[in-house]
């Protein structure tokens, strides 16, 4: 009877265990952020992009900008460094990256959430009640000249 007593709570347990589970599973928790931060980011960079805002682009950067692939560019330092180099740094390549990006199919490990094949990358260095999301990588093979 005991046996049975103890199976019967554990079963009235389960569904309170399994809610606390999902709330834990957000696969984006590990960038230090949640699906619908990293979404409502994608949403408006993509609304940005397709308008030309560059402007209000530019200030979902992360300062100091590095491009990894592109070894003779030095890092922008600041907004009016990056305004400069715009159309060559946010080409054609990751402006159709960021616009064709699905937000149920961003890939996110600990340095943060990547767009496409990696054109760019956006963390959170806020909190998840108060986030600081941004830009932190727009990578391409590139030379300026």
């Amino acid at each position: 009877m005991k046996k049975w007593i103890v199976i019967f709570c554990a079963l009235l347990a389960l569904p309170t265990f399994a809610a606390h589970c999902k709330i834990q599973q957000d696969r984006f928790a590990i960038a230090n952020t949640n699906t619908p931060q990293a979404s409502a980011f994608l949403a408006k960079l993509q609304g940005l992009i397709k308008k030309n805002k560059v402007d209000d682009i530019l200030n979902l950067v992360r300062y100091p900008l590095r491009n990894p692939l592109a070894k003779n560019l030095p890092a922008f330092k600041n907004k009016k460094q990056l305004q400069k180099q715009y159309s060559q740094i946010f080409n054609k390549q990751v402006q159709s990256a960021i616009v064709k990006q699905q937000s149920k199919k961003l890939f996110v490990n600990y340095q943060g959430v990547m767009i496409g094949n990696g054109e760019i990358w956006y963390d959170n260095a806020g909190t998840l009640n108060k986030p600081d999301i941004k830009i932190i990588a727009v990578n391409h093979h590139l030379k300026i000249k």
